[in-house]
């Protein structure tokens, strides 16, 4: 940050456009910082499900296609009143629930932009259901849930981060 705010210092000699400029250039800067599988797919922050179905996204769908139906349906209930993607680190996040139904019936899915795995998360009926995708790189059962998934599930549960919650299932990749 600091040798962007040079640079465009030595470009503009008035110092609150070089801060406003620099800020403007950072969110720049850290979107570029993602690499991998799905990298292309950054564009899809800070949009809503209505503008860029995350979900439709061939290699999101294709993932997804992997949950028996009746789960597919039930997540795309428990996504109906969603905010906008989220970019956090190198994964798209995507939170929501069901209409009128907030913290009963909710769900998340967080995409891996590096790796291109996918991990599904179900709360419903006092139970949090994780799914999770294929990922070289990360460890196994809840270990191995990425940390805006488990951070929800904490949510959901009114547990704690790093110890998996009474009412949280892990499901392994089918293989």
């Amino acid at each position: 940050m600091h040798h962007i705010v040079h640079a465009i210092r030595s470009v503009c000699r008035n110092p609150v456009w070089a801060v406003l400029l620099a800020s403007m250039a950072w969110p720049l800067a850290a979107a570029a910082a993602c690499t991998g599988k799905l990298a292309a797919m950054q564009a899809y922050a800070g949009n809503y499900v209505g503008d860029k179905n995350l979900l439709a996204a061939p290699a999101v769908a294709a993932r997804l296609q992997q949950l028996p139906t009746a789960l597919r349906q039930h997540l795309e209930r428990n996504l109906d009143v969603a905010g906008p993607i989220d970019l956090i680190g190198c994964s798209l996040v995507l939170r929501g629930n069901a209409p009128h139904q907030g913290p009963e019936e909710n769900a998340i899915v967080s995409v891996n932009l590096y790796s291109g795995a996918v991990t599904v998360a179900i709360h419903s009926r006092g139970h949090t259901d994780i799914y999770l995708d294929q990922d070289p790189t990360a460890g196994s059962g809840y270990a191995a849930v990425p940390d805006p998934v488990r951070q929800w599930a904490v949510l959901a549960d009114m547990g704690f981060p790093y110890q998996q919650p009474a009412s949280v299932r892990v499901h392994a990749p089918p293989r």
